[in-house]
């Protein structure tokens, strides 16, 4: 049987929202996100949850998406992809590489409202998003659904809000 894990998504997210296509942006440690890709999940326990990113910030001069879930009534961003690279999600205390493998409907910044991921620890992450009102180099995303899949058939799946848009060079 599918387990699913369903968040709360609070409707005051936007306001985070721009922040995070501003902040500056870390390097990624390769040795951290090496050890926490090393071993395939087979299952999705009841106790696993999505975390927060530590850098959900778009890199200078790149386009992408950043969606985020409600974790204590606080939004906190679970999820980014930049286009032309790699997406991340934190599952269960793991950070977790993924390459989009299809995509479909309607885009904008090269961001697609539906979109599947893959990774090198057997999970695959699908990407509802739904485009709502636009901003300066971006659009909010609103009503939007992240759902991770492992072997087994078993799924964590959340309600998320963000933004996709592109992020300018200093």
């Amino acid at each position: 049987m599918k387990r699913m894990r369903l968040a709360v998504l609070a409707a005051a997210i936007s306001g985070s929202a721009c922040a995070s296509l501003n902040n500056s942006s870390q390097a990624v440690n390769q040795t951290e996100a090496a050890t926490s890709e090393a071993a395939a999940f087979t299952t999705l326990d009841d106790g696993q949850s999505f975390g927060a990113l530590t850098d959900s910030a778009l890199p200078e001069k790149s386009c992408g998406m950043i969606l985020w879930t409600l974790d204590e009534k606080q939004p906190i961003p679970v999820f980014r992809y930049v286009v032309g690279g790699e997406a991340e999600i934190e599952v269960g205390g793991r950070k977790v590489l993924l390459t989009r493998t299809n995509y479909s409907g309607g885009n904008d910044f090269g961001v697609y409202e539906n979109q599947t991921f893959a990774s090198n620890v057997d999970l695959s992450v699908n990407v509802e998003a739904n485009f709502a009102s636009g901003f300066d180099g971006g659009s909010y995303l609103e009503r939007s659904l992240i759902k991770v899949s492992a072997p087994d058939g078993s799924t964590m799946v959340a309600p998320a809000a963000g933004v996709a848009g592109c992020r300018s060079g200093s």
